[in-house]
């Protein structure tokens, strides 16, 4: 299969998944599921197709990664407050808030059992992650 039939398969499969989960999940759980998803890929990402990584690249990698789940939190807030017609009602963003903080958690998990395994600089060690 080409490349570029492959990525308008994905592309395809995504649109139908979002259509479906959209239905049977909740918006909620939807965006909750798009931010782990989002995490973990991210992490994948970095520890198989980049160059390896130092503790500190790790502490600032985690840090960019947490600031885009908190720019995502702010953005689906200010749209719901800025309409006139909420995309989510208000008293949901309870649940959005949850995801948002499990995606933190979660990025904070991913760093500290990313770290034993990372190559450690002798004057790196103490820099820890967060």
């Amino acid at each position: 299969m080409r490349r570029w039939e492959w990525r308008s398969a994905v592309v395809l499969a995504s649109l139908a998944a979002f259509t479906v989960l959209s239905g049977v999940m909740g918006r909620h759980a939807l965006f909750g599921a798009f931010l782990a998803v989002f995490v973990v890929a991210a992490f994948y990402l970095r520890v198989r197709h980049a160059p390896p990584m130092q503790i500190f690249e790790l502490r600032n990698f985690s840090r960019r990664l947490s600031r885009i789940v908190y720019l995502l939190l702010y953005l689906v807030f200010g749209a719901v407050l800025l309409a006139h017609r909420p995309v989510w009602p208000i008293r949901d963003l309870r649940a959005t808030l949850g995801y948002g903080i499990a995606a933190l958690v979660m990025v904070r998990v991913l760093a500290a059992w990313l770290r034993p395994r990372l190559h450690h600089d002798a004057g790196l060690d103490g820099a820890g992650v967060g």
